[in-house]
């Protein structure tokens, strides 16, 4: 996750819904692959360019709202537009305490079979 894009990413759903937070795609017991094709078969149907990144990183829900101190747990998941679809909110502000948590969260990044970079090496 470049922390630049995932900023910027934020802060455009900060303008857009009023709170920070970073578009993800889930389904129980979906490997990252069998995700990519999803939402592969999503874009074909609507036309909409979903899901077009290099690469792509996994997690679960249990660990993404776990993240953090027994006190303290940043991170929520709010189902969101079509199939698949969830917004992962952030806190506000995001500190760079948040984003290198949220960093953590995730497994090392896998090449999306689907993407720009798998398929034009973009």
């Amino acid at each position: 996750m470049e922390r630049g894009n995932l900023i910027d990413t934020a802060e455009a759903c900060r303008r857009r819904y009023g709170f920070p937070g970073l578009s993800v795609y889930s389904w129980p017991d979906a490997s990252v692959r069998e995700i990519a094709f999803r939402v592969k078969a999503i874009r074909d149907r609507t036309g909409h360019p979903l899901l077009q990144h290099g690469d792509l990183r996994k997690s679960t829900a249990g660990r993404i709202r776990n993240a953090g101190s027994p006190d303290r747990h940043p991170f929520s998941l709010q189902k969101t537009g079509g199939e698949g679809h969830y917004t992962l909110r952030l806190p506000s502000p995001t500190t760079d305490e948040d984003w290198d948590l949220l960093d953590q969260t995730f497994d090392a990044p896998e090449l999306n079979p689907v993407g720009l970079k798998a398929n034009f090496g973009a």
